[in-house]
């Protein structure tokens, strides 16, 4: 009797969900948290990622980057051998978005190219890669615009190097990279994409 009564709350529970909650995907995750955001843009901030590379920021999802097992964490360093692989790319669904639906494009530059005292090379594209969807959907087609260029800084100094992940409009199509731009790969006009 208990198993026909669970059975029977099952079927009603879905016949009466509504059509939008019928598409959602049960996620983990709700965004991030205002604390973190603002962690976000103050280390930004003080990185001078604000403005050199972006004129503002409003986190609204925790991007996650690994190398290998090692995250990317707001300044932490990183020897070129840990960065020969192509990186890990995760996040949670972002607050008031169905992750089923909702696609993002990842962008990682390298404003301090060919290095931080004379950064000529502004903006070095590293990767992109777009259709990207929150890490709890399973079947995904992301789409690699810019293939993977490890992290190999001209100089001996330390580089910053920014990843960004941007909620794309339905139907985006991203700027086609030719020839050349996918060799020089700078400068990149992170306002174009």
């Amino acid at each position: 009797m208990k198993v026909y009564v669970g059975t029977v709350s099952l079927l009603a529970s879905w016949t009466w969900a509504s059509p939008l909650a019928e598409r959602q995907v049960p996620c983990p995750g709700r965004g991030i948290s205002s604390t973190r955001s603002t962690e976000v843009r103050t280390r930004f901030r003080s990185f001078g990622v604000i403005p050199d590379s972006v004129p503002d920021i409003n986190a609204t999802t925790e991007l996650q980057v690994k190398y290998g097992n090692i995250p990317e964490n707001l300044g932490n360093v990183f020897t070129v051998p840990q960065t020969l692989q192509e990186p890990i790319i995760t996040f949670d669904p972002e607050r008031g978005f169905d992750p089923a639906t909702t696609k993002y494009t990842y962008i990682q530059v390298d404003p301090d190219a060919p290095g931080p005292k004379l950064p000529l090379l502004r903006h070095f594209l590293h990767h992109i890669v777009y259709d990207l969807q929150a890490s709890c959907i399973a079947n995904q087609s992301p789409k690699t615009q810019a293939r993977y260029m490890p992290l190999t800084p001209l100089s001996v100094s330390p580089h910053r190097y920014v990843s960004l992940l941007y909620r794309q409009v339905p139907g985006y199509k991203p700027p086609p990279l030719d020839l050349i731009e996918d060799i020089v790969r700078a400068p990149f006009d992170l306002q174009q994409t």
